[in-house]
């Protein structure tokens, strides 16, 4: 009898020590978990910073070409300028529909 008792002692015993570390492993992925929608938080608003600093920069170089400054080829200003009448053209484009 005694040896039985034992036994089941030592399995109660290793069944608490799982459910403590299974604890332990929840409390850790909680943790985990919101670490990482702080982590991906971050990154989208270092996403929209650098859309907006590169619409900045886009804007920056625009001005300075037609200030007569050279930032590039000559050819900038035209690439530029085409691009804007293509945008415009998908608008009325849009519109008309």
């Amino acid at each position: 009898m005694s040896f039985n008792h034992s036994v089941v002692r030592e399995i109660n015993s290793k069944v608490q020590q799982i459910i403590s570390e299974r604890d332990a492993l929840k409390d850790n992925v909680a943790s985990l978990q919101e670490k990482l929608a702080v982590l991906e938080s971050t990154i989208q608003q270092e996403k929209s910073a650098l859309e907006e600093l590169e619409q900045k920069y886009k804007v920056l170089k625009l001005a300075k070409s037609l200030d007569g400054e050279k930032t590039g080829p000559g050819t900038d200003l035209k690439l530029k300028i085409n691009e804007m009448v293509r945008e415009i053209d998908k608008c009325i484009a849009l519109l008309n529909k």
